[in-house]
């Protein structure tokens, strides 16, 4: 090895979580759960129905379903 060079160690990836573009379904969760705590029940079944409605969309589905990214935790800095 020349001089001033360092040895490249493996970089060992500890965990990965995905993120999603489902802000859409969490402000709606939010709403519904609102709605329940306040014992506001048509307003439940509106929000479910919109839920369901959203998931069923192929378009929507296939958003909701694939990720837009990843936050990578490594087992080193060297990572």
């Amino acid at each position: 090895m020349a001089a001033g060079q360092e040895r490249r160690h493996e970089v060992e990836v500890k965990d990965i979580q995905f993120a999603y573009k489902n802000h859409e379904v969490i402000n709606l969760l939010k709403k519904r759960g609102s709605a329940i705590a306040t014992c506001k029940w048509e307003e439940v079944t509106k929000f479910d129905e919109q839920l369901t409605a959203m998931v069923k969309d192929k378009a929507n589905y296939d958003k909701l379903t694939t990720p837009c990214c990843a936050f990578i935790t490594f087992e080193s800095d060297d990572g």
